[in-house]
């Protein structure tokens, strides 16, 4: 597709971001703070195992990536994630995603900001103190915010070519820590020595991967969806960068997972009070890799390790708010957020007026963290939803392709599959993350309302949309009566939690595909 410009209400987007900007737009923002503390998390809840768990993890989030990136290389929409729904089931649903997914951005780059001023306070102690951000660590936070607001306003290509260099080098420390910590610091006698390979049985696999935290350490890639309106040649760069960022982000996690499993020093450990050959005693370490460095004797490591820390979550900002940006105008395109957002700089082709105002948001949020940390974290879960509808989405889209240049391989069979998977990433979000999830998208149902006065149009949106109303019910229902572990009542256990959910899964992915629309005009919606 040779579109280099994207019309937009008075302005333009432009076509610059090739497929090594792309690749990296994923990795800077699923490599985060998640890298230093899931891989032991998993550990003591899988042991060695854990790496099983990792492949599970990544094939799960690799199956919802496959879907949206053919409909993405067919469709290069700006803000794709909230487009699709639109374009599959209308505005009810969309709304519900769309700004449920919004909030959610908006709300994680000051959490992830937060994490890092944690560690910085290790230098500058009047940044965090107390588990709070202080007013001096705030202003700092904003600052940060400010910087990266620029390159967002000086157009796509440059927020593209930042991401490159800085998502590298996030990419090669990683790395490097977990190729060193292998040359220097490597007990092969863990993968086995310690009631050997899988210490907990499948159950401890499965959890590792679910309350560990080895899925949503994943999350990030959809990025490249909310960039597929600025992407150079969509049908090749769009599927390209997703399979290659995956690969390169699935190889670190396996790299650091081996690393720290064959680098625990059991007996340089029992300092931090960690039981020799058991593996849940890992739940004590506070900084594990750090800790784990410097049971071996590696201070320069565990400096390494430190300096991530900060590093990470500060180059996430960098493409972060100008997705946010665009998940706006996917809304604005959908038909239910002010045309204002739309307006675009004619020199540069930025979204100067969203990203102004997501800024704006932002900085808000920054400032309530202090007093309302616990409640934005909660809300911050409501894209776990968004995930069990991926599968719909695409299985009602695709039958209105007349040709795809990316094909996903089984794709009828594993857009259900996603649907299930879907179910099971709102679970393990966890009570009472999933009663905030749903609040989140309830709540912007009157905004559909306020955009929408025709009867027909009403009426056609419900009959396409009441199912992920229903659905999203009975996954909350499930969440607040099942596992303990998950925050439940613990009415339910996990295998008749995760039976249930599989069942109504499935039957309302067939009620979502034959709820979808039943005419769509492709060519309307493609371009931007």
């Amino acid at each position: 597709m040779p579109v280099t410009l994207i019309k937009r209400w008075n302005g333009i987007l432009k076509r610059d971001l090739g497929v090594l900007y792309l690749i990296f737009i994923a990795v800077i923002s699923v490599i985060g703070s998640g890298v230093l503390v899931v891989p032991t998390t998993a550990e003591y809840m899988a042991g060695p195992a854990s790496l099983l768990s990792v492949i599970i993890a990544g094939v799960s989030i690799l199956i919802f990536l496959l879907l949206y990136a053919e409909l993405s290389s067919e469709i290069p929409v700006t803000g794709g994630t909230v487009r699709y729904p639109d374009i599959s089931h209308g505005n009810i649903v969309s709304a519900m995603i769309g700004y449920g997914l919004l909030l959610a951005y908006v709300v994680s780059p000051p959490l992830v900001l937060e994490i890092m001023l944690s560690y910085l306070s290790y230098f500058f102690p009047s940044v965090y103190q107390n588990g709070n951000i202080t007013s001096i660590g705030i202003a700092v936070a904003s600052l940060i915010f400010i910087i990266f607001y620029i390159p967002s306003i000086l157009g796509v290509k440059l927020t593209g070519l930042l991401s490159a260099l800085l998502g590298s080098i996030k990419a090669i420390i990683i790395f490097v820590f977990a190729l060193l910590l292998i040359l220097f610091a490597f007990h092969p006698s863990n993968f086995t020595a310690y009631h050997g390979f899988i210490p907990y049985g499948i159950n401890g696999v499965a959890l590792a991967v679910s309350a560990g935290g080895l899925f949503f350490a994943f999350t990030g890639f959809r990025l490249i969806f909310d960039f597929a309106g600025e992407a150079k040649y969509p049908r090749r760069a769009i599927p390209g960068s997703v399979l290659l960022s995956f690969l390169i982000v699935f190889v670190i996690y396996m790299l650091v997972q081996v690393a720290v499993i064959g680098g625990i020093n059991w007996t340089g450990l029992q300092q931090y009070s960690v039981i020799p050959g058991n593996w849940s005693s890992l739940s004590s370490l506070s900084s594990p890799l750090s800790q784990i460095a410097l049971s071996n004797g590696l201070s320069f490591l565990s400096d390494i390790i430190l300096f991530f820390a900060v590093y990470s979550p500060l180059v996430f900002v960098v493409p972060v708010l100008g997705a946010e940006a665009r998940l706006l105008m996917g809304l604005v395109d959908n038909g239910y957020a002010p045309k204002v957002f739309n307006t675009t700089s004619k020199k540069y082709g930025s979204p100067y007026v969203a990203v102004t105002f997501i800024l704006i948001l932002t900085i808000i949020t920054l400032i309530l963290l202090p007093r309302y940390s616990s409640i934005l974290s909660l809300v911050s879960s409501a894209y776990g939803f968004t995930y069990a509808t991926i599968g719909v989405q695409y299985s009602v889209i695709v039958k209105h392709l007349s040709s795809s240049r990316f094909k996903v391989p089984l794709g009828k069979i594993l857009a259900p599959i996603s649907m299930i998977l879907g179910g099971f990433v709102v679970f393990w979000s966890g009570y009472p993350s999933t009663l905030w999830g749903l609040i989140v998208m309830l709540l912007f149902i009157p905004v559909y309302f306020y955009y929408n006065r025709d009867i027909m149009k009403i009426k056609e949106d419900l009959r396409a949309g009441w199912w992920f109303i229903v659905y999203s019910l009975l996954l909350f229902a499930i969440s607040y009566l099942g596992s303990q572990i998950f925050g439940g009542l613990g009415l339910v256990n996990s295998t008749e939690s995760y039976l249930l959910i599989a069942v109504i899964s499935l039957v309302f992915y067939w009620v979502g595909v034959k709820s979808g629309k039943r005419e769509i005009n492709i060519d309307k919606v493609q371009g931007g």
